[in-house]
């Protein structure tokens, strides 16, 4: 007998996306702000997914240069391959998705910490981002 895995989220205290420029079909950076609850850290193995409605396009992001992860306003270092033997975490895009994993030596930061995501240009820890997210053509999508 087969049965589901189980899935533990917490619900942020607050979740903040800025965009840069929100012309259609213009790239823009995005810097996104999610205030963990009280009761939940950020840890080991755990993944933070951020997903793009289709029509927004993702496909010139690059690993680990364009993307900021940071905890508790510490720039953590973000990687694109198997997670390593180091602090890091590890950020994957895959069409409309990009998906953070604190690898499994992550040292996880103290409980209800503010998480924020820098994608595009300004994201300076991976070595300077280059590429932005170009948003949908349609206005108010």
């Amino acid at each position: 007998m087969l049965l589901p895995a189980t899935a533990y989220a917490a619900r942020p205290d607050s979740l903040k996306v800025l965009l840069y420029d929100s012309r259609p079909s213009t790239v823009s950076n995005y810097t996104i702000t999610q205030d963990q609850n009280s009761g939940s850290q950020f840890t080991s193995g755990d993944t933070l997914v951020v997903t793009f409605p289709s029509g927004f396009s993702l496909a010139s992001l690059s690993s680990p240069l364009d993307f900021d992860f940071k905890v508790a306003s510490t720039d953590e270092t973000v990687q694109s391959g198997a997670c390593g033997a180091t602090d890091t975490v590890r950020a994957l895009v895959s069409g409309q998705t990009i998906t953070f994993t604190a690898c499994n030596s992550y040292t996880a930061e103290a409980a209800g910490t503010v998480i924020e995501i820098e994608i595009g240009t300004h994201a300076t820890s991976g070595g300077g981002g280059s590429n932005r997210i170009t948003n949908h053509a349609t206005p108010a999508t």
